[in-house]
């Protein structure tokens, strides 16, 4: 599949000669990514296939699926850290703010990482050296791209960063280590440390994961007042299709390395049009509607060595015909910037968990 931009929609329409007025480029451009991963016997494996998507200037993106999809890889991609070996980037092309990403050296991506794109990770305890107090660390971020910042100008940075994420005496914080602050407060001083470069798009791998429910709520609601305060376009990776909603305003439906629906959300969740997308939902509690048990996906998604010919939900799904198991369906237009790669997109969703 290939994005067509709104700029270049205008110039087509536009006409030859014709010059439209100039739009941006969408802040991130994801297009026909795909990541190998080296098996145990020297082959290889496609973990993310031909991925591709757009986030605008301000926009939210969703990215859900469940565990072992390739959401984290992608996201891991699109930062370049896959760990090599046993990952590469295979194919495809990262354009940010126009700017190809895929093509650039290494010192060049280090200047991007953190003052462009940055990234929030799933388990903030993994993320913090035990050993280093958090203002310690969060200087390390201000002096790899402000090398010349002097002492209090890095500590009035980091106490300004803390204090944006909510968090209360900045300086204090910034004097403890990492056990000594709960799940909440780590998550918070990890994304202050993300937003240290004022990052035009914020990569959000799971954030509120390992957090409760109330914490959860908070850490949404912050992200969404620093998007709107800072301008910032997010691709948020959720497997809590509860979160989309709050966060969203399009979502991209992931499911073994690929992207098999894409809508706005008010769309997705009114009309899934790919059956993976509608077992999702249907395993979502409802005030509306009382039923026996929750709908769940038979099976789990399928590892490496074990994709299946033709569609790669067909075994787990309810709608599969023939034509299913032998031709995998490519993710075709269905008008009203929808997108859905199911043969039967119009009727399978809506049959699949009835």
């Amino acid at each position: 599949m290939v994005w067509k931009t709104v700029s270049d929609t205008r110039a087509l329409s536009a006409g030859p000669g014709v010059s439209g007025p100039r739009v941006p480029p969408p802040r991130l451009e994801v297009e026909n990514l795909s990541v190998a991963f080296r098996l145990a016997d020297g082959a290889e494996a496609l973990a993310v296939e031909r991925v591709s998507f757009r986030v605008d200037g301000g926009e939210t993106l969703a990215l859900v699926g469940e565990s072992g999809c390739g959401k984290s890889v992608t996201c891991l991609a699109l930062m370049r850290l896959l760990p090599v070996p046993p990952a590469r980037l295979a194919g495809g092309t990262v354009r940010l703010s126009g700017r190809e990403l895929t093509g650039v050296s290494e010192p060049e991506m280090r200047a991007v990482r953190g003052a462009a794109i940055s990234m929030i990770f799933q388990e903030p305890m993994t993320s913090f050296d035990p050993v280093y107090r958090i203002g310690d660390q969060l200087a390390e971020a201000v002096l790899a791209h402000n090398g010349d910042a002097s002492p209090d100008e890095t500590a009035g940075k980091i106490e300004s960063a803390l204090a944006a994420v909510g968090l209360p005496d900045p300086a204090g914080i910034a004097r403890r280590y990492p056990h000594e602050l709960s799940g909440g407060m780590k998550q918070r001083a990890m994304i202050a440390m993300a937003l240290l470069g004022d990052p035009e798009v914020l990569l959000c791998d799971e954030p509120t994961t390992a957090l409760d429910v109330t914490i959860q709520a908070q850490i949404v609601e912050l992200l969404n007042r620093l998007q709107e305060e800072r301008g910032m376009s997010m691709l948020f990776i959720t497997h809590n299709l509860g979160l989309v909603a709050e966060l969203a305003r399009r979502a991209a439906v992931m499911y073994a390395g690929q992207i098999v629906e894409t809508a706005a959300v008010a769309d997705l969740f009114e009309r899934p049009l790919h059956p993976y997308t509608a077992g999702l939902l249907a395993g979502i509690p409802r005030l509306d509607r009382r039923v026996e048990r929750l709908a769940a996906i038979p099976g789990n998604v399928p590892g490496l060595r074990e994709y299946p010919p033709g569609c790669k939900f067909a075994p787990r799904c309810p709608a599969a015909r023939e034509i299913c198991r032998e031709s995998a369906p490519p993710l075709a237009d269905r008008g009203g910037g929808r997108h859905s790669a199911c043969h039967f997109a119009e009727t399978a969703a809506e049959a699949a968990w009835a």
